[in-house]
């Protein structure tokens, strides 16, 4: 199990280049800008105060972690980013590496480098699964670049709203501690900021937009070309585009995350969009390299139900029930007036039963097993 970890080092003091940039943020959580138009201000000033060769910032499904969206990014990184995305991303044998891993362990900036004693902003626990040489060689066989990498989550509160990957190319100006700590002391604000602006381009962008009501349908090949695209599915990719070229990242993250897990198992994600959230769900179309891709308006989902195969408790169903929800331990706990110890207490015991490791595996065999039979049958019917 992959337990919760929220970095309380102290913070250092901030240097002058810190301390504008931060006061330079402040102010810009206030300005009222829009999300793609916020985000190149503050990676600028973040560049300014910490300096990188290029980066990108993503948005996050609340569900399931995935990219779902391309909020901002350097000129000089579109390349690179598609050669991570289709090679590297959800296949790194260094974990901790991973945005969702970082996510899901509460941690709000860490710099991933080539030694794994330089790796800044991790707990020992955290990086004590892989072997320091291991590190060294999955770093370079991941082509990483030799100058490091600041990987950072923002919240809105404790809800992962975004992420960032900013690297260097140079291997003798390595990021330091000091900048993992100020980008971590800025997530929260940044988080909020972002989380705030979504919600105003919803506000103003409702009902501007012809609305869409048809599931939309795209077949893609593995290089983005796409193949066939029904009507709707032209108007969802138009509604959905997010600021780079070529289709959406959250389509190409659903295709990648489809061939990391096995053509058995759908990949989806959900899309904030000015006709509310916008399911991307992308799955295997029976024809070697092209994936099909649906598009349509999220309904609220109801409460999966737990297959009484499973042999669960109530207590044990009740926590499943809320884990498949996206609540952490805390959030399980004062839904079922219990302890957080009680919750991974009864989580140790749905794992023994189903043979499994952690919680995302939990999800995904309730995926499997309950919604993805639904899903199958309303594509293949036409729904």
């Amino acid at each position: 199990m992959f337990r919760e970890f929220i970095d309380e080092s102290p913070m250092p003091r901030l240097s002058k280049p810190h301390e504008f940039a931060r006061r330079k943020i402040n102010d810009l959580a206030l300005a009222g800008l829009l999300p793609k138009r916020l985000t190149i201000q503050i990676a600028d000033t973040l560049q300014d105060a910490i300096g990188w060769d290029g980066y990108r910032m993503f948005g996050l499904d609340e569900r399931t972690l995935l990219v779902n969206g391309l909020l901002g990014a350097s000129e000089n990184d579109a390349e690179a980013r598609l050669e991570w995305l289709r090679e590297v991303y959800l296949a790194m044998p260094t974990p901790y590496a991973e945005l969702p891993e970082l996510a899901r362990s509460g941690m709000r900036s860490v710099a991933f480098q080539e030694r794994q004693d330089e790796c800044w902003g991790y707990s020992p626990a955290q990086l004590a699964p892989v072997d320091p040489h291991d590190h060294y060689r999955h770093y370079h066989e991941g082509r990483s670049p030799v100058g490091g990498t600041i990987l950072a989550i923002f919240r809105d509160q404790t809800q992962p709203v975004a992420a960032m990957q900013a690297y260097r190319r140079d291997p003798h100006r390595q990021f330091r501690a000091t900048d993992v700590s100020f980008v971590r002391q800025m997530s929260p604000v940044i988080g909020r900021a972002l989380a705030t602006a979504t919600a105003r381009e919803q506000a103003l962008l409702a009902g501007s937009v012809e609305s869409t009501t048809a599931s939309g349908i795209l077949l893609v090949g593995e290089a983005g070309d796409v193949r066939f695209a029904t009507l709707a599915g032209e108007r969802w990719l138009d509604l959905i585009a997010d600021a780079g070229d070529g289709l959406p990242m959250s389509v190409l993250a659903t295709m990648t995350a489809l061939k990391r897990t096995g053509s058995e198992r759908a990949a989806a994600v959900t899309v904030p969009t000015a006709h509310g959230r916008v399911r991307v769900e992308a799955s295997a179309s029976g024809q070697l390299g092209v994936a099909a891709i649906v598009i349509a308006a999220e309904a609220p989902p109801p409460l999966p139900e737990v297959p009484a195969g499973w042999g669960l408790t109530p207590q044990e169903r009740a926590v499943v029930t809320h884990l498949a929800t996206g609540k952490g331990n805390a959030r399980i706990a004062d839904a079922m007036f219990i302890g957080e110890h009680t919750v991974e207490w009864h989580l140790r015991r749905v794992y023994d039963k189903l043979g499994v490791r952690n919680r995302q595996e939990v999800i995904s065999a309730l995926f499997r097993q309950v919604l993805l039979p639904g899903i199958e049958q309303d594509v293949l019917g036409g729904g």
